[in-house]
């Protein structure tokens, strides 16, 4: 981790004060787990200490913490003590945006007098009805006949004069879809994008969209197959690296 990624700050709930949190704790803790289009969150276990109680106190369920430039919420907390005996507080943070994009949703309207909500026909009509008069107040659709909807007419009906503050942008080209929209947008997110193809990365709290062409870029590094092989998986991990240094001695 990079110095000035080791600057983590906890918000008041009430977005009045801000605290550090110690070096200590992110060196000794932080974990990091994200998945374009999946994941964005960070585990960190806390140590009471005078120094940083502040900033211990502070963190609280749903409370902000300010990473890398981007702002998460709290989602778990597990109080505990460590092996020196000093209180500790492990937390799971997810960014900011994921409960904003839960908060948005379309639902069904509520039923009305003037327009009752129908979920199936009578089976047993009167003997003048024919079978392919429809009842009154049942709306027949043809099952072949389905309109198609772009991702960003999905996503405009979704966000378009929300409550969240959340923006959102379209990078690459998408097909369009059969699709409904509905329930919350986190949760038609999760269902549809990777039938559209798409992936999103959050930044604040705009939601950027890409198609794959557009996320991908050129590393201009040479990955060489030393066996007839048909891919390849490259995994860095860094969690655990030292530095190893060899000391000679000499007159």
């Amino acid at each position: 981790m990079k110095d000035w990624q080791k600057y983590i700050y906890v918000v008041t709930k009430d977005n009045k004060h801000s605290y550090r949190i110690d070096y200590n704790d992110v060196d000794n803790s932080f974990k990091r787990n994200e998945k374009v289009g999946a994941n964005y969150e960070f585990t960190l276990t806390v140590t009471y200490s005078t120094q940083y109680k502040d900033a211990f106190n502070a963190i609280q369920g749903k409370c902000g913490l300010w990473y890398n430039g981007q702002f998460y919420n709290v989602q778990r907390m597990e109080p505990g003590i460590d092996e020196h005996g000093f209180v500790t507080k492990k937390i799971t943070c997810t960014h900011t945006i994921i409960d904003c994009l839960k908060n948005i949703r379309i639902d069904d309207p509520e039923p009305t007098e003037n327009n009752p909500t129908i979920t199936g026909g009578n089976s047993s009509g009167s003997s003048n009805q024919t079978n392919n008069q429809p009842q009154a107040g049942v709306t027949v659709t043809k099952t072949s006949e389905k309109e198609t909807y772009s991702l960003e007419s999905c996503l405009h009906k979704f966000i378009d004069n929300n409550d969240q503050g959340v923006k959102f942008e379209i990078h690459g080209a998408f097909p369009s879809l059969s699709v409904e929209q509905k329930g919350s947008l986190y949760d038609w997110i999760t269902q549809n994008f990777k039938a559209f193809g798409a992936y999103w990365v959050p930044d604040g709290l705009t939601l950027k969209v890409y198609d794959l062409a557009s996320l991908t870029r050129k590393t201009d590094r040479a990955f060489r197959y030393m066996s007839n092989m048909t891919g390849a998986n490259v995994d860095y991990n860094f969690e655990d690296m030292v530095n190893d240094c060899w000391v000679y001695g000499g007159k």
